[in-house]
């Protein structure tokens, strides 16, 4: 009897262990979610981009009124958990109205899996860097991002970055999610269905 009740508390004290394994690898899981080492963190993220060509600003103002073409470099991205070097990055000027920005600070888009499919940096596939056109404080756009999700808005992440183009310092940057199939799953849990982006219209 005694032999039988050892060998039933020792089950037990087994299966306890693994459901409580089984618990904190899905909590883990859950913690990993795309983005966080970006967005998840309070930091200022290192960006390095360096081109091929000395000619890259030419090239991304002449994709930028083209057909909008992403240029080809290697980007080193340095925050709280390290440094990362991806080669054979898609970068492309975007914006509208920041655009207007005076001299060579625009806003831009990293593809991370425009020239290898499936590459991504912590998950994620793409990137936005907003100049912050007419944002003297260089904070609303986060703030703003922040409280609609406070809010239950739905709304994409946002972070700050240091930008060198070419070892040359290029700004201060303000990253934002980019709102596409990851956006839709990460937060409604569905990435199926219609996702409208308006076009510029400048009359």
């Amino acid at each position: 009897m005694a032999i039988l009740r050892y060998r039933s508390t020792c089950n037990t004290l087994f299966q306890r262990s693994l459901v409580l394994i089984c618990l904190l690898v899905s909590i883990g899981a859950a913690a990993q979610t795309e983005g966080n080492e970006v967005f998840g963190v309070d930091q200022i993220l290192q960006v390095d981009v360096v081109f091929a060509s000395d000619n890259f600003w030419n090239e991304l103002e002449a994709e930028y009124d083209g057909d909008q073409e992403y240029v080809e470099a290697q980007v080193s991205l340095s925050g709280v958990n390290g440094t990362e070097v991806i080669d054979q990055v898609g970068i492309r000027l975007k914006g509208n109205s920041s655009m207007f920005h005076p001299g060579d600070k625009k806003s831009f888009k990293i593809d991370f899996n425009e020239f290898v499919p499936g590459q991504a940096y912590d998950g994620l596939k793409k990137l936005n860097f907003s100049n912050g056109f007419k944002d003297p404080t260089f904070i609303r756009e986060k703030i703003f991002f922040d409280v609609c999700q406070e809010a239950g808005i739905l709304s994409p992440r946002a972070n700050f970055a240091e930008v060198t183009f070419n070892g040359e310092s290029w700004g201060f940057y303000t990253i934002i999610e980019q709102i596409d199939d990851q956006f839709l799953d990460r937060s409604i849990g569905d990435d199926d269905g219609n996702l409208f982006k308006a076009g510029s219209n400048f009359g």
